[in-house]
């Protein structure tokens, strides 16, 4: 990790060449593979402050996201199947239609003057 803040300001005044930084970064993730939080919040603070350049922010930080050194939540577990619809994701945005009663055929009689 300090290898790598080392070869950062030696890139910064022109020591080092952008490969070079590049190699310091893959070092320093192979031996910490836990610092890529860090080392991302390092090249964002120089990137915040103008100190270091877009293109080569965004090109740190993908070889910092391409190590997958940076934590990423766990991926969301689907729900149980249950097999009936009522519980289908979505279900309850979906228009359900009820029958009306049937009225018995006597009412329906007496309704119609049949009777």
């Amino acid at each position: 990790m300090s290898d790598f803040k080392q070869a950062l300001g030696q890139f910064l005044t022109g020591e080092l060449d952008f490969p070079g930084l590049e190699r310091a970064l893959g070092e320093a993730l192979q031996s910490h593979p836990d610092a890529g939080p860090e080392l991302r919040a390092l090249i964002n603070n120089l990137y915040k402050t103008g100190r270091l350049p877009h293109q080569l922010h965004t090109a740190l930080a993908k070889h910092i996201d391409s190590r997958g050194a940076v934590t990423r939540p766990p991926p969301q577990q689907a729900p149980p199947q249950t097999g009936d619809a009522e519980n289908a994701p979505g279900a309850s945005e979906r228009t359900q239609f009820k029958m009306p009663n049937r009225p018995d055929d006597d009412a329906m009689k007496t309704r119609l003057g049949a009777a």
